[in-house]
């Protein structure tokens, strides 16, 4: 039996859509690592600034030699970067991994991790979201959020601060 087709929100005028067929290319897409719209992981904000642009990512050997490696340096960088905010600025760890919305101080504390692993780390938008159990769009959020809390002097000190350390414990060139 086929199955029926429906309209949704967002279809052209009188388009219907199989749900069976956008279900199963949702899966595939899914396997194959993207975020169900076009194949792509991250396809940036479209806004001037240093978020969302594209640039060369340096890929450990043993993550560029299968995508399941790769997500799992992801998934570890990505934990890691969780366990440096959560002692950096005194938050229980389970609290910055939750699924759940969180206090304004636990969120900012995520924002500024989820910033420096985009930032500091090169990892795409949609690979930090898999890192920390969000969507793409969250972290493309976090990261214009704390771009623009950057023009406070503090807070930027507090954030570059951050990156410092990020930078150091992955052993990667801390710029300044």
């Amino acid at each position: 039996m086929r199955a029926a087709k429906v309209k949704w929100r967002g279809a052209r005028s009188g388009e219907e859509k199989d749900p069976a067929r956008r279900d199963g290319q949702l899966r595939a897409d899914a396997e194959k690592g993207g975020n169900g719209t076009d194949g792509r992981a991250d396809s940036g904000s479209g806004r001037s600034g240093g978020v969302g642009k594209s640039r060369p990512r340096a890929v450990p050997a043993a993550a560029a030699a299968s995508p399941d490696a790769a997500r799992d340096h992801v998934l570890a960088a990505c934990e890691g970067v969780i366990d440096i905010a959560a002692i950096l600025f005194n938050v229980s760890g389970k609290d910055l991994r939750s699924p759940r919305r969180s206090t304004l101080a636990v969120s900012r504390v995520r924002q500024i991790a989820m910033y420096a692993a985009h930032v500091r780390l090169g990892f795409t938008m949609g690979e930090v979201g898999l890192g920390f159990g969000r969507d793409r769009t969250t972290v493309l959020h976090a990261c214009h959020q704390i771009e623009d809390l950057r023009e406070d002097e503090e807070f930027d000190d507090i954030v570059a601060r951050v990156e410092q350390v990020i930078a150091v414990a992955f052993g990667k060139r801390a710029q300044d």
